[in-house]
């Protein structure tokens, strides 16, 4: 739903979280995707954006962001952290270290269905190309 319309009266979005049989599920779920809160006012309820913001330090810059941002980069680091290495190895015995496999088969021109069987060992190579995930590396 369209945050700019949410306290105009007789919009769509508006309806929805007034008129609807279903208005408390609407302005819950438009509260979890544009924050604030709802308050009643007479006869109607009247969306207020009441964001928060935090600092977050991210590669050395500082920068003001929502929370619910905030938890997304938090999020985001903890899944670089966590991120894959393989090790592809062509027919000349040449082994490329990579963290991303999809960008690896783009650049080589490989399937990468292929490239994920050849991986879980359903097929012995793929044009000449072998593959093998790393273990996670423990700190």
């Amino acid at each position: 739903m369209n945050k700019d319309y949410i306290n105009k009266r007789n919009t769509r979005e508006w309806v929805k979280c007034n008129e609807d049989s279903n208005s408390k599920h609407w302005r819950s779920e438009f509260v979890k995707e544009h924050g604030g809160s709802f308050t009643r006012k007479k006869k109607m309820w009247v969306w207020k954006n009441e964001r928060q913001w935090v600092h977050v330090q991210k590669k050395g810059l500082g920068r003001w962001v929502h929370v619910q941002e905030k938890e997304k980069i938090v999020e985001d680091t903890r899944l670089r952290q966590t991120r894959k290495e393989y090790v592809f190895i062509n027919k000349d015995g040449v082994e490329f270290l990579t963290d991303n496999f999809t960008t690896f088969c783009k650049k080589n021109n490989l399937n990468r269905a292929a490239m994920h069987q050849v991986e879980n060992g359903k097929r012995p190579q793929h044009k000449g190309f072998t593959v093998t995930k790393l273990p996670p590396k423990e700190e």
